[in-house]
């Protein structure tokens, strides 16, 4: 799967998993996450789909500062895609949890 996709893709990706996370039929581009009953679990179940579907790095700040379908798809469009691997995410969390000396991954943000 590559990581570039069109603006209506990437849309239609980010409204799917607040659909199946938040269990909505509907949701609009405008609306804003928390508004619509979202939580910090939700997003991170919504920034480990957008992961795996768009293969590319959504981190937690970023579902934070881009709180709606709409202003989260203009950033991750504009924005130069970086496609991960699952072997890369562990590498980094292993890193995470021997610098914080913790047996579980310390923030779940990047």
């Amino acid at each position: 799967m590559t990581s570039l996709r069109s603006w209506s893709e990437v849309e239609a990706v980010i409204a799917a998993a607040w659909r199946e996370v938040l269990r909505f039929d509907h949701i609009a581009p405008d609306d804003n996450f928390f508004d619509v009953g979202g939580d910090s679990y939700n997003m991170l179940q919504i920034r480990d789909l957008l992961r795996a579907q768009l293969q590319r790095e959504v981190t937690m700040v970023e579902l934070f500062e881009y709180p709606t379908v709409r202003e989260l798809t203009n950033y991750l469009v504009e924005r130069a895609a970086v496609p991960i691997t699952h072997e890369r995410i562990e590498r980094r969390d292993a890193r995470r949890r021997q610098a914080f000396g913790l047996g579980i991954d310390p923030g779940h943000d990047a």
